[in-house]
């Protein structure tokens, strides 16, 4: 009789280690696959951002009024992103994401029937507010549905499902375009209304409130995660790490031109960057997710910074080729665990909030980005290459200390393991351990 537990526990072992990509495909539920679908589905409609500027110029607007819009949506993004996790932990996951996208699928498709320019700027801003304000809620679904071990591969497919899909649907928007420009927009509502059918189908009942009991729901808000002192280390790292990596949007096109490289060169190096991410990222996963989170994103953040010198060092076309060569590994190798690293530490009932805190300031960084970077070229020109790394390397230091495992989680396991070899009826002292 004495031979049966340790072989369940052995087979359980099992289940939770990390394993390879089909294996990892193969062993999560069925919501997770149907989630990773409709990622992929609603990024593949998602028009709106991409064209925006495109779209409100060809309406008679100017350039600057359509910048200010672009803005405008991009602000709304890192307020829903924010307010998104918590709406994940209050209501449940399955009615954030099937709001989120029934509402952003009218709004996105009445963009193009509102004619006032005001009143265009306050459709955006609810868009984009509603709009990605699933994405805390999706993230909270895969990492309650995936074991600790394998959380980093399933962000890895997250990851993938949605740059295949952001990848493909710009080519699928010029040939809408072609035929009207109002397309885009009704087709980006109607992805986001097949994505939202599909939560409301395949998700959990998690209704208003979820299952959890009345003494696990958070009571705090935001409050917990600004006060977790390794978490909000953690974030600065991650608003670091956004505003390094948009200058290849804000300050590379400006510093290839600026070497007498054409288009055709800086049209190269984001072809190279999205081609490596699609075909290799799993793969790397595969092996990364053995690694401490720490090590990852630490790995990860150093070859960012380094290929971020590299774009400003001499060497022509080739110099630049491998500078993005390191800048996406990097991004491969940390990219997984960085986003993966809230649900790892969150407290009981805060995932979401943990997530979308996470995300809105990994939105913010990308928002606020830009302008720095352009700040810094018009000052220094090449030489902001030199102050991406130095950014870099601070930000590095600040994550060393933030993404440090807790030490209380490896004694509530052992807990854990005696209390359910104990004998039935058996007292514990109700301790529980609370990740830092």
């Amino acid at each position: 009789m004495s031979a049966s537990p340790p072989a369940e526990s052995a087979e359980s072992a099992a289940e939770q280690a990390a394993v390879g990509i089909l294996e990892t495909l193969r062993g999560v539920p069925l919501v997770v696959r149907v989630l990773l679908i409709g990622v992929f589905v609603n990024r593949l409609g998602a028009f709106l951002q991409a064209f925006m500027v495109l779209y409100l110029v060809h309406r008679g607007f100017s350039a600057t009024e359509a910048g200010v819009a672009l803005t405008v949506y991009g602000a709304g993004s890192v307020i829903g992103l924010f307010g998104g996790g918590g709406l994940a932990d209050r209501f449940g996951p399955r009615l954030t994401i099937t709001a989120s996208m029934l509402a952003g699928s009218v709004l996105v498709a009445s963009v193009s029937l509102v004619t006032v320019y005001p009143v265009i700027l306050v459709v955006l801003f609810f868009t984009g507010a509603i709009g990605v304000s699933y994405r805390p809620a999706t993230a909270a679904i895969l990492a309650a549905n995936t074991p600790k071990a394998r959380q980093t591969m399933v962000m890895a497919f997250n990851r993938a499902a949605s740059n295949v899909g952001s990848t493909a649907g710009p080519l699928l928007a010029v040939w809408l375009i072609q035929v009207s420009w109002n397309l885009i927009f009704w087709i980006d509502g109607a992805t986001s209304l097949v994505f939202g059918l599909i939560a409301l189908g395949v998700l959990p009942r998690d209704a208003a409130r979820g299952d959890r009991p009345a003494a696990k729901r958070p009571t705090t808000g935001y409050r917990m995660a600004f006060q977790d002192r390794r978490f909000v280390y953690y974030l600065v790292m991650v608003f670091v790490n956004a505003v390094i990596y948009v200058q290849m949007m804000a300050v590379l096109p400006l510093s290839v031109k600026h070497a007498g490289h054409g288009t055709i060169v800086y049209s190269s190096l984001f072809s190279l960057n999205a081609g490596l991410v699609i075909a290799f990222e799993l793969l790397i996963t595969k092996f990364v997710q053995n690694w401490s989170p720490r090590l990852a994103v630490m790995t990860g953040f150093v070859l960012l910074g380094a290929g971020m010198v590299g774009f400003g060092l001499p060497g022509g076309v080739p110099m630049l080729w491998i500078a993005m060569l390191m800048v996406t590994l990097g991004e491969m190798v940390g990219g997984p665990s960085v986003f993966s690293w809230p649900a790892r530490v969150a407290p009981e009932g805060g995932t979401g909030r943990y997530l979308g805190t996470m995300q809105s300031v990994f939105g913010l960084g990308q928002a606020v980005g830009p302008a720095i970077g352009v700040a810094l070229w018009n000052t220094t020109h090449q030489q902001v290459w030199w102050w991406t790394g130095a950014i870099a390397a601070v930000g590095i230091a600040i994550g060393y200390f933030g993404m440090r495992e807790s030490q209380v989680a490896p004694q509530a396991t052992a807990q854990a393991a005696s209390e359910a070899t104990a004998p039935v009826g058996a007292a514990t002292d109700g301790t529980e351990a609370v990740p830092a």
